[in-house]
């Protein structure tokens, strides 16, 4: 009896908790991915190399696109926060 009544109390403890949408957790998550890959292609970019042996992974390119993801994310971000979709300089 105790343990039902503890997993009661738990129970109506979670119910409780405010939880986040489910478009601010796979965005945050986009987000922590994409600075955690541009990190570590940043280490594997500043790592000295032998010479006569070329870069299998062009981090370059990866870098620039881990950086757009990231402003985009940050974008959705502003968007989910205030409401307001976010509309450029066009309109």
């Amino acid at each position: 009896m105790a343990a039902r009544a503890r997993h009661q109390d738990i129970t109506e403890q979670a119910d409780k908790m405010p939880s986040l949408p489910m478009d601010v957790i796979i965005t945050i998550v986009c987000l922590v991915a994409s600075v955690s890959l541009g990190g570590l292609l940043v280490w594997l970019e500043h790592r000295p190399r032998e010479i006569g042996r070329p870069r299998l992974v062009p981090t370059t390119p990866l870098l620039l696109l881990c950086a757009l993801v990231v402003v985009l994310a940050l974008a959705h971000m502003v968007t989910i926060v205030t409401g307001v979709p976010h509309q450029g300089r066009l309109g």
